[in-house]
C-alpha cells in the first residue's frame, strides 16, 4: 500500500496494517498512525506512507454484509471513531496476502464477522430500492435515467432521487459510477485495456475514468492494473 491522494469511495475500507502502522488521514485532520480501522461509506480519507505491505477489505455497503457494517453507526470523521470501531476486534487478528480469490472471501468473511456478529439482522431497504438497487447492474449499458430507474421502483423520479440518498448515503449518480468502477475492474481483470475497460464500462473515455478513479481512490487506474495479475480470477 502506498500513498493515495484525498478520495471517498462508496464502500465500507476496512484496514489491517502489516508489521508497520499505516498513517491514516481523514478530512480536515492530520496523518495519525493506524494499525486497523473500519473507514465507512464515502468518508473523504487519504493514505500519507511509504509503500508497506497491509490487507485492505472493502465490503459493499448495500448488500448483506454492509448493511450488518451499518448497524455500527460508524460517523465519516474523525479518524479516532474509524480506530475505536476496529480495535477492540481486530487488533492481534493474524492476516497474510490471500493467493486466490477464495482465500480473499474468506479472509473478508471473518473480518466482518469479527466487526459485527453474523447473527445480526442487516439494517432494512425499503421495498422500492431493493428493486432499484438490482436493476441498476443491468442498466450500465448506456445512459442511465432517473425517470427509467422511478419506473422500477414504481415511485415519482423526485421520491425516488430523495429516499435513495436517504437509504443509500449518496446520490444516484455518484452511485452509478460507483458501480461503473466495478465493471471497469472486471474488465481489467480479464486483460482489457484501461481504454477498453473505460468504454466498455460505459465511460466516455480513459480520461473520464482517470478523474473519477482518481476521486474515489485516490491513484490512476495505471497504478492498480497490475494488482488483479497475482490472484486467480473469480470464475463467477
Amino acid at each position: 500500500m502506498g500513498p493515495t491522494e484525498r478520495h471517498a469511495h462508496h464502500a465500507f475500507q476496512i484496514v489491517l496494517a502489516g508489521e508497520q502502522p499505516l498513517l491514516l488521514k481523514a478530512e480536515g485532520e492530520r496523518p495519525e498512525p493506524c494499525e486497523v480501522a473500519l473507514i465507512p461509506p464515502d468518508a473523504s480519507h487519504a493514505i500519507d506512507a511509504p509503500v508497506a505491505s497491509s490487507v485492505m477489505v472493502y465490503v459493499d455497503p448495500d448488500g448483506a454484509a454492509g448493511r450488518r457494517l451499518r448497524r455500527l453507526s460508524v460517523p465519516r470523521a474523525p479518524l479516532d471513531a474509524w480506530r475505536r470501531a476496529a480495535e477492540p476486534r481486530l487488533l492481534g487478528l493474524t492476516t497474510r496476502q490471500p493467493e486466490t480469490w477464495a482465500d480473499a472471501d474468506r479472509l473478508a468473511s471473518a473480518v466482518v464477522d469479527r466487526l459485527v456478529p453474523e447473527d445480526a439482522q442487516p439494517r432494512p431497504v425499503h421495498p422500492a430500492i431493493t428493486r432499484v438497487l438490482r436493476a441498476l447492474p443491468e442498466l450500465l449499458d448506456g445512459p442511465v435515467r432517473l425517470k427509467q430507474l422511478a419506473a422500477h421502483g414504481g415511485l415519482s423520479p423526485g421520491r425516488l432521487a430523495h429516499l435513495f440518498t436517504e437509504t443509500v448515503g449518496i446520490p444516484i449518480r455518484p452511485y452509478v459510477l460507483w458501480l461503473r468502477l466495478q465493471n471497469v475492474a472486471l474488465h481489467i481483470e480479464r486483460g482489457a485495456s484501461i481504454t477498453e475497460s473505460a468504454h466498455a464500462a460505459g465511460f466516455a473515455d480513459a480520461a473520464h475514468l482517470n478523474r473519477v478513479f482518481h476521486r474515489m481512490f485516490g491513484v490512476a487506474p495505471s497504478d492498480v492494473v497490475g494488482w488483479a495479475e497475482w490472484i486467480t480470477p473469480r470464475s463467477d
